[in-house]
């Protein structure tokens, strides 16, 4: 439908950011996963020159991939949903007619609506509560609110992707690409 074409486009192009940002991510814990080892591998192999082992370590490794870990995830599943990358059952979508896979994709994207919607409301309010409490990580005392802030903005990424896939014209792309 040409109304919803403008805010289908900037839905996308907001979820597509996500995913390069999630990707990136991944690199970046790839990177940092690396280095570690090979700082102390690079620690090991120098024993028999320096008579100690030297301790090299990415500090507060732990801290920064759980980071990361969180925005790629976060940031990715929003992609999936725009993009009807789901597990569907195959069976059940072989079997059943045009007319009911639709009304059986609307229904699992508003199931997921009121989901991610439930999990964005409270992620919202524990946010909050670890703002009040000051909670930080335990190595680097990154505060909370930097785990947090990736998981409710792909929360709410995944909620406009929902509604995309809701409104009309947005239906999903595994059917449509079957039938065609």
């Amino acid at each position: 439908m040409p109304a919803f074409r403008p805010v289908r486009r900037l839905v996308e192009a907001a979820v597509t950011a996500g995913a390069v940002i999630a990707f990136a991510a991944i690199l970046a814990t790839v990177a940092i996963t690396l280095a570690d080892i090979v700082l102390r591998a690079i620690g090991r192999l120098a024993l028999p020159f320096t008579g100690t082992r030297l301790t090299w370590a990415v500090p507060g490794l732990v801290d920064l991939s759980q980071l990361m870990v969180i925005v790629a995830a976060s940031l990715s599943i929003p992609f999936a949903f725009l993009s009807d990358g789901h597990v569907a059952i195959d069976l059940l979508d072989r079997v059943l007619p045009r007319g009911l896979r639709r009304l059986a994709a609307r229904l699992a994207a508003a199931l997921a609506l009121g989901l991610v919607g439930g999990c964005l409301w409270h992620g919202w309010a524990e946010m909050r509560m670890q703002q009040q409490m000051h909670t930080s990580s335990a190595t680097l005392g990154i505060p909370q609110l930097y785990y947090y802030a990736p998981l409710l903005a792909g929360l709410g990424l995944s909620l406009l992707a929902i509604i995309g896939r809701l409104l009309p014209g947005g239906g999903p792309a595994r059917d449509e690409a079957r039938d065609a």
